[in-house]
């Protein structure tokens, strides 16, 4: 049995169809990164300003300590004290926020702190938390250093003033515990 040829409207029709598929992807290509927003930025980044019930997070900043040979991450937290009324905010540090985000775990101890109309117990609307973990040594940190795939961070939860239990308290800012290591300290 012979194979049929085909006709030049076969041809055509061909053409015609592998035109209109082509058109099709390139027109969803287009619309797809014309029409969506994709973002770069790593998942650990920062959130800050935030503004919660109770309290208003104006900045973070953050950093590694050195004490006797132990690295410690180390967070600076201020409050907006004119959008910030009075509670309690407890402070997590986290590893392994990004690539590797599905074993993060909290590390360290929780720390809570009570404010009263945007400022501490110190008086002051900043506070210094440092985390009771951290790398044992230099060759841990320089490594931590040397890659961004993922970070350490800071997670801040807020709750009414008074507030133990951890379901009293939700989520209000968060940040990456940065590479940068301040002058050794002798603890």
């Amino acid at each position: 049995m012979e194979k049929k040829k085909s006709s030049l409207i076969e041809y055509v029709s061909m053409a015609i169809a592998v035109l209109l598929l082509l058109s099709l992807a390139i027109y969803f290509v287009t619309y797809t990164t014309t029409h969506t927003k994709i973002v770069s930025e790593p998942i650990y980044q920062s959130n800050v300003p935030a503004e919660g019930k109770y309290a208003a997070v104006d900045s973070i900043t953050t950093h590694w300590v050195e004490i006797n040979e132990a690295l410690y991450p180390v967070a600076v937290i201020t409050l907006d004290p004119s959008k910030s009324r009075s509670g309690s905010l407890r402070i997590f540090f986290r590893t392994n926020v990004g690539a590797l985000a599905d074993i993060s775990k909290i590390v360290g101890d929780s720390n809570t702190s009570k404010f009263k109309d945007g400022l501490f117990e110190n008086g002051e609307s900043t506070i210094t938390v440092q985390c009771t973990k951290g790398f044992a040594n230099m060759a841990e940190f320089l490594g931590y250093k040397a890659q961004d795939d993922s970070r350490w961070v800071i997670e801040i939860r807020e709750g009414k003033g008074g507030s133990r239990s951890s379901s009293d308290f939700i989520k209000l800012a968060h940040a990456p515990i940065e590479p940068t290591l301040l002058a050794e300290s002798k603890g």
